[in-house]
């Protein structure tokens, strides 16, 4: 028994997709992610989503969540209010898109008119 909902059989697409619970999460994302909808069936749901390249590591990071949070409230005891998954949902994405602009910055063209003298390591001014 999904311990969210408490009405039907808890299993992974009732937990990433069909419960109550989970519901507001994906509405409050629909617009940035353009979810497809529950009409498909859920491998196809999950491997489209996931494979879209502008969408895809935040739909990832949303089904992460999900199955984190659920785990948390499962083996510990802990319970998320819908603002506070979102606020954590957020957070992540937010993390990601961080690193990944921090690994654009660190594989940028090196510009090869400098010499080496220009671009090698000066101590700091003394005083």
């Amino acid at each position: 028994m999904c311990k969210h909902c408490r009405t039907t059989e808890e299993t992974t697409e009732h937990i990433l997709r069909k419960c109550g619970k989970t519901a507001g999460l994906w509405r409050h994302f629909r617009n940035k992610l353009k979810v497809d909808d529950n009409r498909i069936n859920f491998q196809t749901w999950l491997i489209k989503n996931m494979m879209d390249q502008h969408t895809g590591v935040d739909f990832g990071i949303i089904c992460w969540n999900l199955w984190k949070q659920r785990n948390e409230e499962a083996m510990d005891g802990k319970s998320y209010s819908e603002a506070g998954l979102i606020q954590r949902v957020n957070a992540w994405i937010n993390i990601y898109s961080q690193a990944l602009i921090n690994a654009q910055k660190c594989l940028a063209p090196v510009d090869k008119t400098k010499s080496s003298l220009e671009i090698a390591w000066k101590p700091p001014r003394e005083g």
